[in-house]
């Protein structure tokens, strides 16, 4: 776990308006302390990297499904082929209730970085649902690490070669850094793919 995400993680709690949301979450002896919360958020297998990530798509794993939590207008321009957009602020809609309260399918939310997706993911291990993740670092990790993989030092070790050798398979398999536009888009960054991701405009760079 890097640092960096435990630091997001823990100022988001410390707003912890996020828990009650409209009011939705109600307090009981049950409830869980902050601590517990981040120590819940931080565990490893409460997120998926970018690079399982990019396994499960390119072996078509038929379980996940990608949750967008940005703004619809985020989404518009830039999203991961076949991923939904749930926004944050629309996370418990009754609309959207039997998709992240469910026992079937594994939920991957992501957004720019990990701060939106770890707080969707706060949120319902808070309200008691199942099956849902958050992926660590976003879209940002996923434009960074997979699309515009970059090879290690000469020095650096064979585990560093390998995983290298994987992204950069991954990268090919994703569209080796190709962009999809929308019609009213010129360009874009790289970081995309016409198989089951794909890019339309820039993600922005945000953090969130």
């Amino acid at each position: 776990m890097k640092k960096i995400e435990i630091y997001i993680i823990s100022a988001l709690l410390l707003g912890a308006v996020w828990l009650t949301l409209a009011g939705k979450i109600e307090k009981n002896d049950k409830e869980l302390c902050p601590y517990k919360l981040i120590s819940q958020a931080v565990q490893i297998e409460n997120k998926i990297t970018v690079d399982d990530l990019a396994k499960k798509l390119m072996t078509k794993d038929p379980s996940i499904v990608l949750i967008d939590v940005r703004s619809a207008d985020e989404f518009k321009k830039f999203s991961l082929s076949g991923a939904i957009n749930i926004p944050l602020e629309k996370l418990l809609a009754d609309d959207n209730l039997p998709i992240i309260n469910q026992e079937v399918n594994n939920n991957i939310f992501y957004s720019n970085g990990s701060d939106k997706a770890a707080k969707a993911w706060l949120i319902c291990n808070r309200l008691g649902y199942k099956n849902n993740f958050y992926l660590s670092g976003g879209l940002n990790s996923w434009i960074k690490d997979i699309i515009k993989a970059t090879p290690p030092e000469e020095t650096a070790s064979k585990e560093d070669f390998e995983l290298y050798n994987s992204r950069k398979a991954a990268s090919i398999f994703f569209g080796g850094g190709t962009v999809g536009e929308s019609n009213n888009s010129s360009a874009a960054p790289a970081a995309a793919s016409s198989k089951p991701l794909r890019k339309k405009e820039s993600a922005g760079g945000g953090c969130n």
